[in-house]
């Protein structure tokens, strides 16, 4: 019996290693039929829904599931995606710009402007999950993500951490990257979501229509 459960785990892992591999794959197709700048949002969406699926022990075609979460979320993909780059920029030249300035009041701003910085990045990591997940606005996206971050410090920090090992796996062994970085990252960020909310989204959107009442 000890037998058939050890084979049965590595069965599974080994399962596991190649639905990432694979769908790590189509990320990268699919950003670069994007041409990027079109496609890396859309196929991160759809590697976000992919992995949900998985996670919540659901069957499918792939490539298929790949290719339909795409087409109906390219719009809302690329507004989310370009919304948070956008935030990103600003954040970003507001920090250098103050930096540049010899004074102590602008000193003062830019450690206030790094602290925005870490609640973007908090939204960062669970603002895709959560679009997928929770299927919200971006502006209850955005809630939402800093709502996560706050609510569950540890988990976060655990979080950063193992994007941080992903990381720096990747860049010991970068023979990996196109088979085993944006899905392991994908993955972990996900089962964080999944733990944080365990309703479906309809469950969600009843409980906060009851709370509105």
């Amino acid at each position: 019996m000890e037998w058939r459960g050890v084979i049965g785990g590595a069965y599974e892992m080994c399962e596991w290693i190649m639905r990432l591999a694979y769908v790590n794959l189509l990320w990268l197709l699919f950003t670069f039929l994007g041409l990027g700048v079109l496609g890396f949002f859309p196929a991160t969406s759809a590697m976000f829904t992919l992995v949900r699926g998985w996670l919540n022990g659901q069957e499918f075609k792939v490539f298929h599931a790949f290719w339909r979460s795409c087409r109906k979320n390219w719009i809302d993909a690329n507004l989310l995606g370009y919304f948070l780059l956008a935030v990103g920029i600003l954040l970003y030249v507001d920090i250098r710009l103050m930096r540049s300035f010899n004074h102590p009041f602008f000193d003062l701003l830019s450690f206030a402007a790094l602290g925005f910085g870490f609640l973007y990045l908090v939204v960062l990591l669970y603002a895709f999950p959560l679009s997928v997940h929770l299927r919200l606005r971006k502006r209850e996206i955005v809630r939402l993500a800093l709502f996560a971050g706050m609510k569950q410090p540890l988990l976060t920090l655990f979080l950063l951490a193992s994007i941080a090992m992903i990381a720096l796996v990747n860049a010991v062994f970068p023979g990996l990257i196109p088979f085993l970085s944006g899905s392991v990252v994908c993955l972990v960020s996900m089962w964080a979501v999944l733990r944080l909310f365990p309703m479906s989204a309809e469950h969600f959107s009843a409980g906060q229509s009851r709370k509105a009442h």
